[in-house]
Protein backbone atom coordinates (compact mmCIF):
# COMPACT_ATOMS: atom_id res chain seq x y z
CA UNK A 1 0.00 0.00 0.00
CA UNK A 2 1.00 3.49 -0.76
CA UNK A 3 1.03 6.43 1.73
CA UNK A 4 -0.60 9.31 -0.22
CA UNK A 5 -0.53 13.46 0.05
CA UNK A 6 -4.21 14.31 -1.11
CA UNK A 7 -4.51 18.30 -1.70
CA UNK A 8 -8.42 18.80 -2.23
CA UNK A 9 -10.74 21.40 -1.56
CA UNK A 10 -13.32 21.97 1.43
CA UNK A 11 -14.98 21.61 3.51
CA UNK A 12 -16.31 18.14 2.59
CA UNK A 13 -20.17 17.05 2.16
CA UNK A 14 -21.74 16.59 5.47
CA UNK A 15 -25.29 16.82 7.00
CA UNK A 16 -26.86 20.72 7.58
CA UNK A 17 -24.60 22.39 4.95
CA UNK A 18 -26.51 25.04 2.48
CA UNK A 19 -23.64 25.35 -0.28
CA UNK A 20 -22.43 22.11 -1.04
CA UNK A 21 -19.65 22.90 -3.79
CA UNK A 22 -18.58 20.70 -7.25
CA UNK A 23 -14.88 21.02 -6.27
CA UNK A 24 -15.63 19.83 -2.64
CA UNK A 25 -17.65 17.08 -4.26
CA UNK A 26 -15.10 16.09 -6.42
CA UNK A 27 -12.57 15.28 -3.45
CA UNK A 28 -14.75 13.23 -1.28
CA UNK A 29 -15.51 11.24 -4.83
CA UNK A 30 -11.64 10.82 -5.30
CA UNK A 31 -10.70 10.53 -1.38
CA UNK A 32 -13.17 7.65 -1.20
CA UNK A 33 -11.89 4.80 -3.26
CA UNK A 34 -8.17 5.58 -1.61
CA UNK A 35 -9.10 5.16 1.42
CA UNK A 36 -11.45 2.00 0.14
CA UNK A 37 -8.28 0.67 -1.25
CA UNK A 38 -6.56 0.57 2.20
CA UNK A 39 -3.82 3.40 0.77
CA UNK A 40 -2.46 5.43 3.97
CA UNK A 41 -3.52 9.30 3.66
CA UNK A 42 -2.71 12.53 4.31
CA UNK A 43 -5.68 14.67 3.52
CA UNK A 44 -5.30 19.01 3.47
CA UNK A 45 -7.89 20.72 2.38
CA UNK A 46 -8.07 24.44 0.95
CA UNK A 47 -10.80 26.55 1.32
CA UNK A 48 -12.82 27.59 -1.87
CA UNK A 49 -12.09 31.04 -2.59
CA UNK A 50 -14.15 33.47 -1.23
CA UNK A 51 -15.46 31.55 1.59
CA UNK A 52 -12.68 31.93 4.38
CA UNK A 53 -9.91 34.50 4.76
CA UNK A 54 -8.56 36.66 2.11
CA UNK A 55 -5.46 36.89 0.51
CA UNK A 56 -2.79 38.65 2.80
CA UNK A 57 -4.23 37.56 5.98
CA UNK A 58 -2.04 35.61 8.37
CA UNK A 59 -2.65 32.08 6.72
CA UNK A 60 -2.19 28.83 9.03
CA UNK A 61 -2.70 25.41 8.72
CA UNK A 62 -4.82 24.01 11.80
CA UNK A 63 -6.23 20.11 12.59
CA UNK A 64 -9.86 18.91 11.90
CA UNK A 65 -11.15 15.77 10.81
CA UNK A 66 -14.16 14.11 8.52
CA UNK A 67 -15.78 10.98 9.23
CA UNK A 68 -12.89 9.66 11.80
CA UNK A 69 -9.85 10.66 8.92
CA UNK A 70 -7.52 13.16 10.76
CA UNK A 71 -6.35 15.95 8.39
CA UNK A 72 -5.12 19.54 7.98
CA UNK A 73 -7.28 22.46 6.92
CA UNK A 74 -6.21 25.84 5.64
CA UNK A 75 -7.03 28.74 6.90
CA UNK A 76 -7.68 31.21 3.90
CA UNK A 77 -6.31 30.65 0.60
CA UNK A 78 -2.86 31.98 0.38
CA UNK A 79 -1.17 29.74 -2.44
CA UNK A 80 2.50 30.47 -1.16
CA UNK A 81 1.66 29.90 1.94
CA UNK A 82 0.36 26.47 1.08
CA UNK A 83 3.04 25.52 -1.00
CA UNK A 84 5.87 26.10 1.82
CA UNK A 85 3.56 24.02 4.19
CA UNK A 86 3.09 21.14 1.99
CA UNK A 87 6.73 21.33 0.65
CA UNK A 88 7.73 20.64 4.30
CA UNK A 89 5.14 18.55 4.96
CA UNK A 90 5.84 16.45 1.79
CA UNK A 91 9.56 15.98 2.91
CA UNK A 92 8.55 15.01 6.72
CA UNK A 93 6.12 12.38 5.61
CA UNK A 94 7.90 11.49 2.32
CA UNK A 95 4.54 9.78 0.88
CA UNK A 96 4.96 7.55 -1.75
CA UNK A 97 2.85 10.27 -3.98
CA UNK A 98 0.85 13.56 -4.31
CA UNK A 99 -2.50 13.67 -5.50
CA UNK A 100 -4.05 17.15 -6.42
CA UNK A 101 -8.04 17.66 -6.71
CA UNK A 102 -9.01 20.01 -8.70
CA UNK A 103 -7.14 22.40 -10.70
CA UNK A 104 -5.76 25.07 -8.21
CA UNK A 105 -4.90 22.11 -5.72
CA UNK A 106 -3.18 20.39 -8.37
CA UNK A 107 -1.51 23.64 -8.82
CA UNK A 108 -0.17 23.80 -5.49
CA UNK A 109 0.75 19.93 -5.65
CA UNK A 110 2.88 20.68 -8.40
CA UNK A 111 4.48 23.32 -7.57
CA UNK A 112 6.40 21.64 -4.18
CA UNK A 113 9.84 21.28 -4.21
CA UNK A 114 9.93 17.76 -4.52
CA UNK A 115 10.57 14.89 -6.62
CA UNK A 116 7.85 12.78 -5.35
CA UNK A 117 5.33 11.67 -8.46
CA UNK A 118 2.39 13.92 -8.82
CA UNK A 119 -1.32 13.35 -9.87
CA UNK A 120 -3.01 16.49 -11.02
CA UNK A 121 -7.17 16.26 -11.32
CA UNK A 122 -8.35 19.36 -13.26
CA UNK A 123 -12.00 19.17 -12.52
CA UNK A 124 -13.51 21.30 -15.15
CA UNK A 125 -11.39 22.69 -17.89
CA UNK A 126 -9.44 26.20 -16.02
CA UNK A 127 -8.73 28.23 -19.69
CA UNK A 128 -12.31 27.57 -20.62
CA UNK A 129 -14.06 29.10 -17.30
CA UNK A 130 -11.63 32.21 -16.98
CA UNK A 131 -12.55 32.94 -20.74
CA UNK A 132 -16.20 32.89 -19.27
CA UNK A 133 -15.20 35.07 -16.19
CA UNK A 134 -13.14 37.17 -18.55
CA UNK A 135 -16.45 37.75 -20.91
CA UNK A 136 -18.18 38.87 -17.82
CA UNK A 137 -15.24 41.59 -17.72
CA UNK A 138 -15.40 42.62 -21.02
CA UNK A 139 -11.74 42.54 -20.82
CA UNK A 140 -8.90 39.56 -20.71
CA UNK A 141 -6.61 40.32 -17.80
CA UNK A 142 -7.32 37.03 -15.94
CA UNK A 143 -5.68 34.94 -18.92
CA UNK A 144 -2.17 35.22 -17.72
CA UNK A 145 -2.67 34.18 -14.42
CA UNK A 146 -5.01 31.20 -15.59
CA UNK A 147 -2.68 30.12 -17.64
CA UNK A 148 0.19 30.24 -15.29
CA UNK A 149 -1.74 27.57 -13.11
CA UNK A 150 -2.43 25.65 -15.94
CA UNK A 151 1.23 25.75 -17.29
CA UNK A 152 2.70 24.50 -14.04
CA UNK A 153 0.37 21.55 -13.70
CA UNK A 154 0.76 20.27 -17.23
CA UNK A 155 4.60 21.12 -16.56
CA UNK A 156 5.05 18.55 -13.56
CA UNK A 157 2.30 15.81 -13.37
CA UNK A 158 3.53 12.33 -13.81
CA UNK A 159 -0.20 11.76 -14.39
CA UNK A 160 -3.79 13.83 -14.61
CA UNK A 161 -7.31 13.15 -14.89
CA UNK A 162 -9.84 15.40 -17.10
CA UNK A 163 -13.70 15.08 -16.06
CA UNK A 164 -14.84 14.72 -19.55
CA UNK A 165 -13.12 13.34 -22.85
CA UNK A 166 -12.75 17.03 -24.98
CA UNK A 167 -10.88 18.28 -21.63
CA UNK A 168 -8.94 15.14 -21.92
CA UNK A 169 -7.43 15.91 -25.20
CA UNK A 170 -7.24 20.11 -24.57
CA UNK A 171 -4.90 19.31 -22.01
CA UNK A 172 -2.52 16.75 -23.85
CA UNK A 173 -2.60 19.86 -26.52
CA UNK A 174 -0.99 22.12 -23.62
CA UNK A 175 1.25 19.00 -22.66
CA UNK A 176 2.61 19.03 -26.40
CA UNK A 177 3.04 23.22 -26.54
CA UNK A 178 5.13 22.97 -23.14
CA UNK A 179 7.24 20.31 -24.57
CA UNK A 180 5.78 17.04 -22.50
CA UNK A 181 5.09 15.31 -25.51
CA UNK A 182 8.62 14.51 -26.19
CA UNK A 183 11.27 11.38 -27.20
CA UNK A 184 10.98 9.89 -23.63
CA UNK A 185 6.85 9.85 -23.73
CA UNK A 186 6.22 9.00 -27.01
CA UNK A 187 4.02 5.36 -25.84
CA UNK A 188 3.40 6.80 -22.36
CA UNK A 189 -0.53 7.51 -20.84
CA UNK A 190 -0.77 10.68 -19.22
CA UNK A 191 -4.69 11.46 -19.43
CA UNK A 192 -7.25 9.76 -17.56
CA UNK A 193 -10.66 10.15 -18.48
CA UNK A 194 -12.43 9.92 -15.07
CA UNK A 195 -16.30 12.23 -15.21
CA UNK A 196 -17.95 12.73 -11.82
CA UNK A 197 -18.79 10.32 -9.85
CA UNK A 198 -22.97 9.84 -9.15
CA UNK A 199 -23.99 10.26 -5.49
CA UNK A 200 -26.94 10.37 -3.58
CA UNK A 201 -27.70 13.47 -0.95
CA UNK A 202 -28.91 10.32 1.40
CA UNK A 203 -25.56 8.64 1.22
CA UNK A 204 -23.88 11.79 2.61
CA UNK A 205 -26.77 12.75 5.39
CA UNK A 206 -25.35 11.90 8.41
CA UNK A 207 -28.15 12.59 10.47
CA UNK A 208 -32.00 10.63 10.33
CA UNK A 209 -33.90 13.68 10.68
CA UNK A 210 -37.91 14.02 11.33
CA UNK A 211 -38.33 16.97 8.74
CA UNK A 212 -36.76 15.45 5.82
CA UNK A 213 -40.03 13.32 5.50
CA UNK A 214 -42.76 16.56 5.30
CA UNK A 215 -43.08 18.06 2.19
CA UNK A 216 -40.64 20.82 1.40
CA UNK A 217 -42.46 22.39 -1.51
CA UNK A 218 -45.70 20.78 -2.26
CA UNK A 219 -47.69 22.99 -0.34
CA UNK A 220 -45.24 25.26 1.25
CA UNK A 221 -44.16 26.29 -1.52
CA UNK A 222 -46.72 25.07 -4.57
CA UNK A 223 -49.99 23.92 -5.26
CA UNK A 224 -50.27 20.57 -4.09
CA UNK A 225 -51.10 19.41 -7.99
CA UNK A 226 -48.26 21.74 -9.39
CA UNK A 227 -46.47 20.23 -12.36
CA UNK A 228 -43.24 20.94 -11.11
CA UNK A 229 -39.55 22.24 -13.10
CA UNK A 230 -36.50 22.31 -10.89
CA UNK A 231 -33.01 23.69 -11.18
CA UNK A 232 -30.61 23.20 -8.25
CA UNK A 233 -27.62 24.70 -7.90
CA UNK A 234 -24.96 27.34 -8.45
CA UNK A 235 -25.84 30.11 -11.74
CA UNK A 236 -22.78 29.92 -13.39
CA UNK A 237 -21.58 32.11 -16.01
CA UNK A 238 -22.01 29.17 -18.96
CA UNK A 239 -25.86 28.80 -17.69
CA UNK A 240 -28.07 30.38 -20.33
CA UNK A 241 -30.91 32.09 -17.98
CA UNK A 242 -32.37 33.96 -20.60
CA UNK A 243 -33.49 30.79 -23.08
CA UNK A 244 -34.97 28.97 -19.84
CA UNK A 245 -37.29 31.80 -18.05
CA UNK A 246 -37.98 32.37 -21.87
CA UNK A 247 -38.88 28.15 -22.32
CA UNK A 248 -40.39 28.31 -18.98
CA UNK A 249 -42.77 31.22 -19.80
CA UNK A 250 -43.87 29.30 -23.13
CA UNK A 251 -44.68 26.75 -21.01
CA UNK A 252 -46.52 28.45 -17.68
CA UNK A 253 -48.41 30.74 -20.77
CA UNK A 254 -50.12 27.64 -21.80
CA UNK A 255 -50.58 25.40 -18.38
CA UNK A 256 -51.19 27.32 -15.24
CA UNK A 257 -50.34 25.00 -12.97
CA UNK A 258 -46.50 24.80 -14.40
CA UNK A 259 -44.33 26.21 -11.59
CA UNK A 260 -40.46 26.58 -11.75
CA UNK A 261 -38.32 26.34 -8.37
CA UNK A 262 -35.00 27.00 -7.70
CA UNK A 263 -32.33 25.78 -5.58
CA UNK A 264 -29.16 27.25 -4.98
CA UNK A 265 -27.83 30.65 -6.26
CA UNK A 266 -24.79 32.89 -7.04
CA UNK A 267 -21.53 31.31 -6.52
CA UNK A 268 -20.15 34.10 -4.07
CA UNK A 269 -16.52 35.06 -4.80
CA UNK A 270 -16.35 33.71 -7.91
CA UNK A 271 -19.53 34.65 -10.20
CA UNK A 272 -22.66 36.53 -9.07
CA UNK A 273 -23.61 38.38 -12.69
CA UNK A 274 -25.63 35.26 -14.05
CA UNK A 275 -27.94 34.97 -10.98
CA UNK A 276 -28.74 38.60 -11.31
CA UNK A 277 -29.89 38.49 -14.76
CA UNK A 278 -31.93 35.61 -13.69
CA UNK A 279 -33.77 37.03 -11.43
CA UNK A 280 -34.14 40.38 -13.77
CA UNK A 281 -35.82 38.32 -16.23
CA UNK A 282 -38.08 36.94 -13.94
CA UNK A 283 -39.16 39.82 -12.55
CA UNK A 284 -39.77 40.62 -16.35
CA UNK A 285 -41.89 37.97 -16.77
CA UNK A 286 -45.97 38.18 -17.15
CA UNK A 287 -46.14 34.64 -14.67
CA UNK A 288 -43.00 35.50 -11.96
CA UNK A 289 -45.74 34.72 -9.40
CA UNK A 290 -44.76 31.33 -10.52
CA UNK A 291 -41.20 31.07 -10.22
CA UNK A 292 -40.02 30.54 -6.65
CA UNK A 293 -36.14 31.23 -5.58
CA UNK A 294 -35.32 29.31 -2.75
CA UNK A 295 -31.55 30.08 -2.27
CA UNK A 296 -28.88 27.84 -0.91
CA UNK A 297 -31.26 25.41 1.18
CA UNK A 298 -29.80 22.91 3.72
CA UNK A 299 -28.37 19.46 1.63
CA UNK A 300 -30.47 17.39 3.95
CA UNK A 301 -33.46 19.34 1.86
CA UNK A 302 -32.14 17.95 -1.67
CA UNK A 303 -33.37 14.55 -1.45
CA UNK A 304 -36.96 15.75 -0.66
CA UNK A 305 -37.22 18.38 -2.92
CA UNK A 306 -35.79 15.85 -5.66
CA UNK A 307 -38.50 13.84 -5.52
CA UNK A 308 -41.31 16.29 -5.22
CA UNK A 309 -40.09 17.59 -8.45
CA UNK A 310 -41.31 16.33 -11.82
CA UNK A 311 -38.38 17.28 -13.75
CA UNK A 312 -35.28 19.01 -13.20
CA UNK A 313 -33.70 21.48 -15.88
CA UNK A 314 -30.23 21.78 -17.17
CA UNK A 315 -29.92 25.15 -19.27
CA UNK A 316 -26.10 25.46 -21.03
CA UNK A 317 -24.92 28.45 -22.96
CA UNK A 318 -22.99 27.71 -26.12
CA UNK A 319 -19.12 28.16 -25.22
CA UNK A 320 -16.34 26.35 -24.73
CA UNK A 321 -16.74 25.43 -21.08
CA UNK A 322 -20.14 23.68 -22.15
CA UNK A 323 -17.68 21.77 -24.74
CA UNK A 324 -15.31 21.04 -22.32
CA UNK A 325 -17.41 20.50 -18.98
CA UNK A 326 -19.54 18.48 -16.88
CA UNK A 327 -22.67 18.89 -14.81
CA UNK A 328 -23.15 17.46 -10.94
CA UNK A 329 -26.49 18.93 -11.14
CA UNK A 330 -27.27 16.36 -13.78
CA UNK A 331 -25.95 13.17 -12.04
CA UNK A 332 -27.27 14.32 -9.20
CA UNK A 333 -30.81 14.29 -10.18
CA UNK A 334 -30.49 11.11 -12.23
CA UNK A 335 -29.30 9.63 -9.10
CA UNK A 336 -32.74 10.79 -7.58
CA UNK A 337 -34.05 9.25 -10.75
CA UNK A 338 -35.70 12.66 -11.12
CA UNK A 339 -36.51 13.29 -15.28
CA UNK A 340 -33.95 15.39 -16.71
CA UNK A 341 -34.90 18.15 -19.21
CA UNK A 342 -31.38 19.19 -20.67
CA UNK A 343 -29.95 21.18 -23.45
CA UNK A 344 -27.11 18.86 -25.40
CA UNK A 345 -24.00 20.12 -25.11
CA UNK A 346 -21.68 18.50 -22.14
CA UNK A 347 -20.53 15.44 -22.78
CA UNK A 348 -23.08 13.86 -19.81
CA UNK A 349 -25.41 14.91 -21.56
CA UNK A 350 -24.76 13.83 -24.64
CA UNK A 351 -24.09 10.38 -23.17
CA UNK A 352 -27.31 10.36 -21.56
CA UNK A 353 -29.30 11.48 -24.38
CA UNK A 354 -27.41 7.97 -25.92
CA UNK A 355 -29.06 6.01 -23.22
CA UNK A 356 -32.79 7.83 -23.89
CA UNK A 357 -32.11 9.23 -20.65
CA UNK A 358 -32.85 12.82 -20.72
CA UNK A 359 -35.29 14.99 -22.48
CA UNK A 360 -32.89 16.68 -25.20
CA UNK A 361 -33.21 20.22 -26.32
CA UNK A 362 -30.53 22.04 -28.24
CA UNK A 363 -28.19 24.99 -27.15
CA UNK A 364 -29.90 28.40 -27.33
CA UNK A 365 -33.48 27.60 -28.57
CA UNK A 366 -36.01 28.20 -25.88
CA UNK A 367 -38.83 27.01 -27.82
CA UNK A 368 -37.25 23.59 -28.49
CA UNK A 369 -36.70 22.95 -25.03
CA UNK A 370 -40.37 23.77 -24.04
CA UNK A 371 -41.51 21.97 -27.07
CA UNK A 372 -39.31 18.88 -25.37
CA UNK A 373 -41.05 19.21 -22.00
CA UNK A 374 -44.67 19.93 -23.17
CA UNK A 375 -45.91 16.90 -24.21
CA UNK A 376 -45.24 15.05 -20.53
CA UNK A 377 -47.23 17.60 -18.62
CA UNK A 378 -50.42 15.96 -19.18
CA UNK A 379 -48.71 12.12 -18.41
CA UNK A 380 -46.78 13.31 -15.92
CA UNK A 381 -46.71 9.73 -14.81
CA UNK A 382 -44.88 8.33 -18.34
CA UNK A 383 -41.71 10.56 -17.57
CA UNK A 384 -40.51 7.78 -15.06
CA UNK A 385 -38.80 5.78 -18.12
CA UNK A 386 -36.64 8.86 -18.00
CA UNK A 387 -35.48 8.60 -14.58
CA UNK A 388 -34.69 5.01 -14.68
CA UNK A 389 -32.92 5.23 -17.57
CA UNK A 390 -30.72 7.85 -16.14
CA UNK A 391 -30.18 5.86 -12.56
CA UNK A 392 -29.08 2.89 -14.68
CA UNK A 393 -26.34 4.69 -16.79
CA UNK A 394 -25.11 6.14 -13.54
CA UNK A 395 -24.91 2.93 -11.78
CA UNK A 396 -23.00 1.41 -14.59
CA UNK A 397 -20.64 4.15 -15.25
CA UNK A 398 -20.46 6.97 -12.78
CA UNK A 399 -19.50 5.11 -9.75
CA UNK A 400 -16.87 6.62 -7.21
CA UNK A 401 -14.79 2.90 -7.93
CA UNK A 402 -15.48 3.00 -11.55
CA UNK A 403 -14.53 6.44 -12.42
CA UNK A 404 -11.46 6.71 -10.10
CA UNK A 405 -10.35 2.98 -11.41
CA UNK A 406 -6.84 4.46 -13.50
CA UNK A 407 -5.79 6.16 -9.95
CA UNK A 408 -6.04 3.35 -7.78
CA UNK A 409 -4.27 1.30 -10.02
CA UNK A 410 -1.40 4.03 -10.26
CA UNK A 411 -1.67 4.24 -6.44
CA UNK A 412 -0.30 0.59 -6.27
CA UNK A 413 3.02 1.94 -7.53
CA UNK A 414 2.94 5.78 -8.52
CA UNK A 415 6.65 6.63 -10.84
CA UNK A 416 7.33 9.84 -12.24
CA UNK A 417 6.25 9.57 -15.94
CA UNK A 418 9.35 8.54 -17.87
CA UNK A 419 10.23 12.43 -18.86
CA UNK A 420 10.44 13.23 -15.20
CA UNK A 421 12.40 10.53 -14.07
CA UNK A 422 15.05 11.65 -17.04
CA UNK A 423 15.19 14.77 -15.74
CA UNK A 424 16.84 13.00 -12.32
CA UNK A 425 19.91 11.82 -14.54
CA UNK A 426 20.93 15.51 -15.67
CA UNK A 427 22.29 17.16 -13.68
CA UNK A 428 25.85 16.73 -14.01
CA UNK A 429 25.50 13.73 -11.83
CA UNK A 430 23.93 15.59 -8.84
CA UNK A 431 21.00 15.22 -6.76
CA UNK A 432 17.89 17.08 -7.99
CA UNK A 433 15.57 18.61 -5.46
CA UNK A 434 12.79 19.95 -7.72
CA UNK A 435 11.74 18.47 -10.49
CA UNK A 436 10.81 21.76 -11.50
CA UNK A 437 14.02 23.37 -11.90
CA UNK A 438 14.75 20.64 -14.99
CA UNK A 439 14.32 21.28 -18.35
CA UNK A 440 14.85 18.63 -21.42
CA UNK A 441 13.80 20.82 -24.13
CA UNK A 442 13.30 24.03 -25.78
CA UNK A 443 9.05 24.05 -25.43
CA UNK A 444 9.54 23.13 -21.95
CA UNK A 445 12.60 25.91 -21.46
CA UNK A 446 10.11 28.26 -22.40
CA UNK A 447 7.37 27.01 -20.35
CA UNK A 448 9.97 27.38 -17.32
CA UNK A 449 10.86 30.91 -18.51
CA UNK A 450 7.73 31.79 -18.26
CA UNK A 451 6.98 30.56 -15.21
CA UNK A 452 10.12 31.90 -13.31
CA UNK A 453 9.48 35.74 -15.38
CA UNK A 454 7.30 37.86 -16.11
CA UNK A 455 6.68 39.26 -19.75
CA UNK A 456 8.37 42.18 -18.77
CA UNK A 457 11.63 41.16 -17.22
CA UNK A 458 11.87 39.12 -19.91
CA UNK A 459 11.30 42.19 -22.63
CA UNK A 460 13.79 44.05 -20.55
CA UNK A 461 16.52 41.06 -21.05
CA UNK A 462 15.50 40.75 -24.39
CA UNK A 463 16.18 45.23 -24.90
CA UNK A 464 19.44 44.48 -22.99
CA UNK A 465 20.79 41.99 -24.88
CA UNK A 466 19.51 43.69 -28.14
CA UNK A 467 21.44 46.80 -27.52
CA UNK A 468 24.40 44.83 -26.11
CA UNK A 469 24.50 43.22 -30.01
CA UNK A 470 24.26 46.29 -31.38
CA UNK A 471 27.08 48.06 -29.38
CA UNK A 472 29.57 45.68 -30.38
CA UNK A 473 29.28 45.72 -34.01
CA UNK A 474 29.72 49.72 -33.92
CA UNK A 475 26.03 50.95 -35.05
CA UNK A 476 25.46 52.46 -31.57
CA UNK A 477 24.78 56.21 -31.56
Amino acid sequence: MSRVMIIGYGPLPQSGMKYMSAPSLRTRHFLKPILDAGHTVDLYLLPLPGTEGREGEVSAMVPDSYEGLALQRFTNHSGEFAIQTLTKQARQHEPDAVVGVNTYPSYVASMLETTIPVWGDLNGYWMAETQGRCRLDRNDARLTGAWAIERAIVRRVDQFSAVSRPQLHAVLGEMAATGRLNCHTFDYQFGHHVPNAVYRWDDIMIEDRDDRKEPVLRGPVVPADAFLILWSGGFNVWCDVETMVRAMDILMAGYPDVHFVTTGGPIEGVVTETYRNYLDLVDASPHKDRYHNLGWVESDKLPSIYRESDIGINVDAKNYETMFGARNRINAMAAEELPVATTIGTEISEWLDDGSAVMAAPLSDHEGLARVIEPWIGQREKLAVFGSNALRIMKEDFSCEKTTRSLIRWLESPRLAPDNRAKLQVNDGQPVADINAVVLNDLERQAFLMMRHSVSEIEEALDHDRLKKVRKKGFFW
